[in-house]
This record gives structure tokens, C-alpha cells and sequence, in this order.
């Protein structure tokens, strides 16, 4: 299964934790806007945590 089945599913099948490599980074179709497979479940997904353009400040 890949990482996108493990925590699609992981509740169906009471995991408690996944563990996902992944070159995929978002799902969410302001991130990548070109990748339409999973447009009915990125409405969930939060934007920001996979956005890699923003730059992480320490404060």
C-alpha cells in the first residue's frame, strides 16, 4: 500500500501509527495545481503543512 492508502485508511483499520516515504509531497491543489488524481480527497488536506516554498522562521 502506498503512503496516501496507509493514512487513508488507517482508521478503517485501527493503526495507530504510519509510516510513509513518499516523493509526493501535497495533495492539495494549490500546491500542485497539475496533479488532478486526488481532487475529491485534498479538501481536507491543510495546505500549509505541505507547502515547501514557505520559508520556515525560528521565531
Amino acid at each position: 500500500m502506498g503512503g496516501y492508502g496507509a493514512f487513508r485508511f488507517a482508521r478503517a483499520t485501527n493503526a495507530t501509527y504510519v509510516t510513509a516515504i513518499s516523493p509526493q509531497f501535497s495533495i492539495h491543489p494549490d500546491v500542485v495545481p497539475f496533479d488532478k488524481r486526488y481532487g475529491a480527497d485534498a479538501a481536507g488536506f491543510e495546505r500549509d503543512l505541505s507547502d515547501l516554498t514557505r520559508v520556515p522562521r525560528p521565531d
